[in-house]
C-alpha cells in the first residue's frame, strides 16, 4: 500500500503520537456526517419531530458505534 492509501482506510486516518498508530475520523467522513445531520435536522424534510428525533439517534448512535476506535475528543 502506498501512503497515500494508508491516510484513509474505511473512514479511518492514521497518525503518530508519541511513537504509537493512532487512529482519528478522516475529514471526508466527517464532512459526510455533517452534511447527512444537516438533511436530518432541515426544516423542509417533511419529518415529525418525533420521527426526526428517531431517525437522528439511530444516525448518530450507529455513527459513534461505528467510529468508536477513534480518537473523536475534539469531534463530538
Amino acid at each position: 500500500m502506498t501512503e497515500e492509501n494508508l491516510n484513509r482506510l474505511l473512514g479511518y486516518s492514521f497518525y503518530t503520537s508519541k511513537g504509537k498508530f493512532e487512529l482519528c475520523v478522516h475529514p471526508k467522513s466527517k464532512f459526510k456526517m455533517k452534511t447527512r445531520l444537516k438533511d436530518l435536522t432541515g426544516r423542509s424534510n417533511g419529518m415529525g419531530y418525533e420521527r426526526r428525533k428517531q431517525k437522528l439517534k439511530e444516525y448518530i448512535g450507529g455513527w459513534i458505534g461505528y467510529y468508536h476506535l477513534a480518537n473523536m475528543k475534539r469531534f463530538l
